[in-house]
């Protein structure tokens, strides 16, 4: 097995992607997962990332987004997303990076590493620093984010799409 690399999608990785996507469904963490998605619709799907990253066809308040998927070789591990810029919404919650590892694949690393990756993609794309928020309940996110040189900068009592309280931390992507 390779070391993990960050790719885009291209067709040949649908039936891996599909798979990533029923280990969510399998874990009962279905808001990760885009339905709408199938075998017939996969290339329209791998179109639409490709439009958001040179940011085209966005809907009013989108940012351009490039996201890449942690490949070992065989499998897709976890996704990251990377939003060019940021609203004054993303400044609140979001940021500029948001990710998610595989649930069957959770507790060996495959997040600092995801994360790593990224953060040399965002330092590619122009992005000196970037904002990562996360709640101060995901332990596992907290120290991803530290042990890549986060700083918290606030954290704000109740402004996530759940009402839980949102950590703000920043990464300089040239260290």
């Amino acid at each position: 097995m390779s070391l993990p690399t960050l790719i885009e999608l291209t067709a040949s990785h649908q039936d891996a992607f599909l798979d990533y996507m029923d280990d969510f469904r399998r874990a009962g963490e279905c808001d990760y997962v885009d339905d709408t998605i199938t075998p017939q619709s996969f290339s329209k799907y791998v179109e639409r990332l490709q439009r958001a990253s040179a940011g085209k066809d966005l809907q009013p308040g989108i940012v351009p987004a490039t996201t890449w998927f942690l490949w070992n070789g065989r499998r897709i591990l976890g996704r990251v997303s990377i939003r060019h810029r940021l609203t004054p919404r993303l400044e609140d919650f979001g940021g500029h990076i948001g990710y998610d590892v595989r649930p069957s694949d959770r507790g060996h690393g495959y997040g600092s590493v995801l994360l790593c990756l990224a953060l040399a993609k965002a330092r590619a794309i122009g992005l000196l620093r970037v904002l990562l928020t996360c709640s101060p309940t995901n332990t596992a996110s907290v120290r991803m984010i530290l042990s890549n040189g986060g700083q918290l900068v606030s954290e704000s009592p109740a402004i996530s799409a759940n009402n839980r309280p949102t950590q703000r931390y920043w990464i300089d992507t040239t260290r």
